[in-house]
């Protein structure tokens, strides 16, 4: 879950874990044309000599997964407050009209012969005001959680191409249990697989689009993929926590191997949805399986170990016996709830 967008970052977004800058602080910006990035060369990066502990990988990933969520909210401020002019879709697919000839319509100072320019003022103070500093501001953000996640994950990679050591292993597993542990914790805390798979879907679409924007691709057609890709991630998502919730029978083993394949599997699809998706808008020679083989070993051990643990109930029939259990033993809903949890991942209170 997030997993393929997560090695992307590590991978593909920042070459040899090279500097990733959306923007310099204090920058001017154009607000027809996409925001010129500048990356460090991969020479500032060298391979390190810093020798660190299993644990170490752990807290290190898990940190680095942490910043992924205030870099998602500063991502949507971006999005909100992304400078533009209002003309910059129509001369996109209207070239040869001038500039002159389609502000007027887009920017009308009448409307049924009222005067309006005072709206149009209002919105420019509105940008130049609330708006710019805003989107600066999100920009700024966006370099620094993107430089310290750096910074973090620096000692686990080396220079070599996929999974080349045991801390690149550790750390692919470590991300797909810190995904697991999002998606599940929020789906039981609001009862709602829904609010999981949403949280998960924006955090991968929000990366996506800064990912478009950096590789120069304009505010819209950025915008675009990263919709896409997140409706995609958030129904397969919604479709794997569902059924993780839905898996019963006497054998936690048996839904725990239940649990790999189909998990495994539905995260592959993401992967292959997320990279047509990139190809279709932002990069023709994108690999369409690019990645399989991390999702897998991401996915593998945290669904096993989710399928033994997670009850086997789905949220609807969960809040049926809740109700049934609190009425017919004049406790509380939360009582019951306490009890249903204990009689389902504690097996010994059978």
């Amino acid at each position: 879950m997030l997993i393929s967008e997560r090695i992307k970052n590590l991978r593909q977004a920042y070459p040899s874990l090279s500097s990733y800058s959306p923007i310099q602080p204090n920058q001017p910006i154009d607000l027809i044309k996409p925001v010129e990035q500048e990356r460090s060369t991969p020479q500032q990066i060298t391979k390190t000599d810093s020798v660190i502990e299993g644990q170490d990988v752990v807290s290190r990933t898990i940190q680095s997964a942490a910043l992924d969520i205030p870099k998602a909210f500063a991502t949507a401020l971006r999005i909100i407050t992304e400078p533009r002019k209002p003309n910059e879709e129509f001369r996109k697919y209207f070239p040869n009209i001038s500039t002159e000839r389609t502000e007027p319509l887009l920017r009308p100072d009448k409307l049924l012969g009222i005067d309006i320019s005072f709206l149009n003022k209002i919105e420019d103070n509105f940008k130049k005001i609330v708006a710019e500093p805003l989107n600066r501001k999100s920009l700024d953000v966006i370099e620094i959680l993107n430089k310290k996640q750096q910074e973090i994950i620096k000692p686990i990679f080396d220079e070599k191409p996929g999974l080349s050591n045991w801390k690149e292993y550790t750390n692919m597993i470590v991300s797909g249990g810190v995904s697991f542990g999002e998606a599940i914790g929020l789906s039981l805390i609001t009862k709602n697989s829904a609010i999981g798979a949403g949280f998960l879907s924006s955090v991968e679409s929000t990366d996506a689009y800064n990912r478009a924007r950096t590789e120069g691709i304009n505010h819209s057609t950025a915008l675009k993929s990263a919709f896409e890709s997140g409706v995609g991630t958030f129904l397969l998502e919604k479709i794997g926590l569902d059924y993780l919730f839905s898996l019963g029978g006497a054998s936690r083993m048996a839904s725990a191997l239940k649990s790999t394949v189909f998990e495994t599997g539905q995260e592959e699809l993401q992967t292959v949805w997320q990279n047509i998706v990139r190809k279709k808008n932002v990069d023709k020679t994108q690999k369409i399986f690019e990645g399989w083989y991390e999702t897998a070993i991401s996915t593998s051990l945290p669904s096993f170990i989710a399928g033994l643990f997670i009850p086997g109930i789905s949220f609807k029939t969960r809040q049926e016996i809740v109700g049934d259990m609190a009425k017919e033993s004049g406790v509380s809903t939360q009582q019951a709830e306490n009890a249903l949890w204990k009689w389902q991942v504690l097996p010994e209170n059978h």
